[in-house]
């Protein structure tokens, strides 16, 4: 049997991140489920927190199970929710790390984090000062589209943000123009099919998701896109790239007139 242990690094980044046998945890927590015993541990100095670890017991195989899935993600929010209400409110995490151990083996982690410069990227300060001058009457529009790139912000509001331009550029008194919305997205529609998403096409597709991210809990009782629903979470993450570019085109092609455009990134 394999056990795996998930890590998460919190603000600010340390150099050096490391646990073996002579690391010691602040404290460990144990959490149990009807098939296993999950353990959350944390790590900190005399002043400041910087990892979580999670321990997922019981693995035939060096791989997670969607079972598993669900309750590192349950696990992990909470604890950050709860740092953020008792260490600090502006806590965030950043991308985990995954090691693969033996059941009866001890924890085996040693990551030197370094800052790299691309040391051939150069500041267009000009290009920084027309794009700002030429988007100035979009302001509101640019700011949407930021967030919805911005990985620190959670995924439903991502959504939601992308959602709310749509509103700004199709709705009038507070319904969609959908024939020209349709029409629009129209241009779409076969890339997304080949995302396999759903059977509903584009704009149910984007209807659906939004009201899951809207409202946590629907009228069968069933909880939306939080952060503790790690799949429909998973399913926002894997089209958010196509909705960024839908967003992005979607203003080059309204707002011509402004002489900037914004580059789409690959998906």
């Amino acid at each position: 049997m394999k056990k795996a242990y998930y890590y998460v690094f919190v603000s600010p980044l340390k150099q050096v991140y490391n646990d073996d046998k002579k690391m010691k945890p602040s404290f460990v927590i144990p959490i149990k489920t009807a098939t296993k015993i999950y353990e959350i541990s944390l790590f900190s100095t005399k002043n400041r927190v910087y990892m979580i670890r999670i321990t997922i017991p019981n693995l035939v195989e060096e791989k997670i199970t969607d079972y598993d899935t669900k309750f590192i993600q349950m696990i992990k929010e909470h604890m950050l929710s709860v740092l953020r209400l008792t260490y600090d409110n502006e806590i965030s995490s950043f991308r985990p790390v995954w090691v693969f151990r033996d059941e009866n083996e001890p924890p085996a982690l040693k990551i030197k984090i370094t800052e790299k410069i691309n040391p051939e990227f150069k500041v267009n300060p000009e290009n920084i000062k027309s794009t700002y001058c030429a988007t100035f009457q979009i302001r509101h529009q640019l700011r949407l589209l930021s967030d919805g790139q911005d990985n620190r912000i959670p995924l439903q509001y991502r959504f939601l943000s992308l959602y709310k331009l749509l509103e700004l550029e199709f709705k009038n008194k507070g319904t969609f123009k959908k024939d020209e919305l349709l029409n629009f997205l129209s241009k779409f529609e076969g890339e997304f099919k080949t995302l396999k998403k759903s059977n509903m096409g584009l704009f149910g597709y984007i209807e659906d998701t939004r009201n899951k991210c809207a409202h946590i809990k629907n009228k069968k009782e069933i909880l939306g896109v939080t952060h503790l629903d790690q799949k429909p979470a998973r399913e926002i993450e894997l089209f958010l790239p196509l909705f960024l570019k839908i967003c992005s085109v979607l203003l080059n092609e309204k707002h011509k007139e402004t002489g900037f455009t914004l580059f789409q990134r690959p998906n």
